[in-house]
């Protein structure tokens, strides 16, 4: 590259990343930028970060500015396939040993008994993180059985509710993350070494594409409907309450998609989304259900909670964690068989 190149076409310090066209890792690629315009020169013109896995770097190597084209890259060899990310089975068995020092357990076992809830906790592998006080993990397998990732989110042992902080910009944060990101704190803030299946991690596919629960839906027989919620901690208390179904949650709203639904294509599905101010949620699952319809999936959508809310329960997003939690007139004795 020229002293004019050098000059006129240039990686900005605090530009931002983006996904790298070459390994397709979010916010590893820096475009570059063209000093005449203040623009960035094309969408295939840039630098990934990760040059030690990827390397991937295309300069504009003359002065007339090149097409931008996302296509660019079109000539290169095709990126060799990324490895899986997969948590070991003892990462898992070791969270799940710790269910006395988990806030959501608590409330759970003065809800269904302490017998109902160690037994509904360890089958749908819900485990305790020290990341925060007495915080939870909602653990995701995918349809192999094989452990891809951990939700961990800090609950009040009182209410139920996720604690929220206060940003910076005046915004309620919930405390939510994930367990590889956490369990990645520790080890530096301790100054040890990372284990290998963390660095093997952080270099594999990390997108979190599962159902919570998914595997304690597959453990039932095709003939049990399938009850799809928003959150982890709504699938538990529905499969307390209402066995009819066997519960899975979405672990967010704009989380249902076929991928992860997938897995239950030959499968009755219901769902069941949060009740919302304007109806938005309820129009979104049904916008999603259509088109999940097409493609060949039994899935309908269930309008009850939506029709039946106050203005104020609506206001605040009311699930059927909150109406089970409302209606709640104390459990069987049979169910309070144990302790966590």
């Amino acid at each position: 590259m020229t002293q004019l190149h050098q000059l006129r076409y240039f990686l900005p310090p605090r530009s931002k990343k983006v996904t790298c066209p070459a390994c397709d890792q979010p916010k590893r690629f820096k475009l570059y930028h063209d000093a005449t315009t203040g623009h960035p020169v094309g969408d295939a013109y840039g630098r990934c970060d990760r040059q030690d896995h990827c390397g991937y770097d295309l300069r504009p190597q003359s002065d007339k500015p090149p097409e931008r084209s996302a296509n660019a890259f079109r000539d290169l060899p095709p990126a060799p396939p990324k490895p899986l990310a997969i948590l070991p089975e003892e990462v898992v068995a070791a969270s799940l040993a710790h269910h006395r020092a988990n806030n959501l357990a608590r409330m759970l076992g003065r809800i269904i008994g302490y017998g109902q809830a160690n037994e509904l906790l360890l089958g749908m592998e819900v485990g305790t993180s020290s990341h925060w006080p007495g915080a939870t993990v909602f653990f995701q397998r995918d349809e192999y059985g094989r452990p891809r990732s951990g939700q961990v989110v800090h609950f009040d042992s009182q209410s139920g509710k996720t604690i929220k902080d206060l940003a910076p910009n005046g915004e309620k944060r919930r405390r939510t993350t994930w367990l590889h990101k956490t369990t990645k704190k520790a080890f530096k803030r301790k100054g040890e070494p990372f284990p290998q299946w963390l660095k093997d991690y952080e270099e594999a596919e990390q997108v979190s594409g599962w159902l919570f629960g998914l595997r304690y839906v597959l453990a039932a027989a095709k003939t049990v409907p399938v009850g799809i919620v928003e959150a982890p901690k709504t699938a538990l208390l529905c499969n307390a309450f209402l066995p009819t179904y066997r519960w899975a949650a979405t672990c967010g709203l704009g989380n249902l998609t076929e991928t992860r639904l997938r897995p239950l294509l030959d499968r009755k599905i219901e769902l069941f989304p949060d009740a919302s101010e304007n109806g938005s949620a309820l129009a979104h699952w049904q916008n999603k259900a259509e088109q999940l319809r097409r493609k060949g999936f039994q899935v309908t959508v269930n309008e009850r909670l939506e029709t039946l809310a106050t203005p104020e329960q609506l206001c605040a997003g009311y699930d059927l964690a909150d109406v089970i939690l409302d209606n709640h007139r104390g459990y069987p004795p049979s169910w309070d068989n144990d302790t966590l």
